[in-house]
């Protein structure tokens, strides 16, 4: 089908493409062609059930707001799947996380894609990466194996950073000093390192069953916050091992579904509603996510990760979201209180990052999607006073 047809452009727009008459930044692929042109025919299908969701329900795009796909990577079935992802502080390399324990980088500037590290059949997935603010190109990783790396693309090293102890880790977290490292998982046990002397520091306990996110507060390195299968949001405080908010009836988390931007908290869920907005200088929960074009979906919301989209503002408005439901990165204005667009990928979304316009997400079925989004809405203004008193979570 000719892309620039009529007909393939009504297409595209159904299924979360939109057209952008300027040449992008960064240079087209031919990948991102075969993908385009492969997403036609599958928007055609009306038995592949989560584009019909799609159709029907997401076509209410805001007019000002563009969005396309700039580049698409498939890795091979031996990688099963893409399970983390992070953009290095350069901007340079794009970190990626997979499924049999391997670490490739994608070079930005060529599009190709090197090992990093070489996984095998019986390793386990690398369920976290997190960059080191410190540096251009270091990061840490965890496997679920319990194994923490530390690596750096230039110069090349990669060594362990913790042994496994026998424990699954889901999630990590490392604050911006790049001080503290934080780990949690299956035994449901958040452990924080000493980034220089690799020590265990302490251990805090507070959670009944696994624990699947780990966030820093990027405005103050003393609180964070997590998540888990027990439906439970709680905010710590470092300097007291205590914490300070717990939340029962929260949001059930399979996944990396917690950020934090400008005093405020989004966690998304896997049921229903989709998720919820904390303003943590108040310590207390402002909505609901419940996007006002979208219909409530009897499984479940089935969200597994979501980050803050800045673009070029630090504006806490715009939440990136990744679904296992209709195989699509969508997203989310909290202002709006709807859905600006979606990216349809026809796969499940665990990672999701951004940089700049840029957004980068992967999924189990071995696909890697960058995309550039570029909104032009009014930013958010906080549903809370903007005061100036000095609340914990934020301070």
């Amino acid at each position: 089908m000719d892309r620039h047809s009529n007909t393939g452009k009504k297409l595209f727009q159904r299924s979360g493409f939109k057209f952008k008459s300027e040449v992008s930044q960064l240079s087209r692929t031919t990948s991102q062609e075969t993908y385009l042109n492969k997403i036609l025919e599958c928007i055609n299908k009306p038995s592949i059930e989560r584009n019909e969701f799609i159709r029907k329900d997401l076509l209410h795009y805001y007019h000002k707001c563009d969005g396309h796909f700039i580049h698409y990577d498939q890795f091979e079935h031996e990688t099963r799947g893409i399970y983390s992802l992070s953009y290095s502080m350069c901007g340079k390399y794009i970190i990626i996380g997979f499924g049999n324990g391997s670490i490739k980088v994608l070079n930005r500037e060529t599009w190709k894609t090197k090992v990093f590290h070489q996984g095998s059949k019986i390793d386990l997935p690398i369920n976290s990466i997190k960059i080191n603010k410190l540096s251009d190109c270091s990061f840490f990783s965890a496997s679920e194996n319990g194994t923490v790396s530390l690596g750096s693309i230039e110069p090349y090293s990669h060594e362990t950073f913790i042994r496994g102890t026998g424990n699954e880790l889901y999630t990590m977290e490392l604050d911006k000093k790049a001080e503290n490292l934080l780990t949690a998982g299956k035994d449901a046990v958040i452990r924080v390192y000493d980034c220089n002397t690799k020590q265990l520091k302490r251990e805090l306990n507070g959670h009944e069953n696994r624990i699947y996110c780990v966030r820093m507060n990027p405005d103050n390195d003393n609180f964070f916050a997590s998540g888990g299968i027990d439906k439970t949001l709680k905010l710590w405080d470092l300097r007291t091992n205590k914490c300070l908010l717990k939340s029962e009836e929260s949001c059930l988390l399979f996944g990396d579904g917690i950020d934090i931007s400008n005093g405020i908290l989004a966690i998304i869920s896997w049921e229903e509603p989709p998720g919820q907005i904390w303003d943590l200088r108040k310590m207390r929960k402002v909505m609901d996510i419940i996007p006002s074009n979208r219909q409530v979906q009897k499984t479940g919301s089935l969200c597994l990760c979501c980050k803050f989209f800045h673009g070029y503002s630090d504006d806490a408005d715009l939440l990136m979201g990744g679904t296992m439901g209709h195989g699509s990165m969508v997203i989310y204005s909290i202002k709006e209180n709807a859905v600006l667009h979606s990216f349809v990928a026809n796969e499940t979304i665990v990672c999701i990052d951004s940089r700049g316009n840029e957004v980068a997400f992967g999924g189990k079925q071995m696909g890697l999607y960058i995309a550039e989004f570029f909104p032009n809405i009014d930013s958010f203004d906080y549903y809370c006073d903007n005061d100036d008193s000095e609340d914990s979570g934020s301070s």
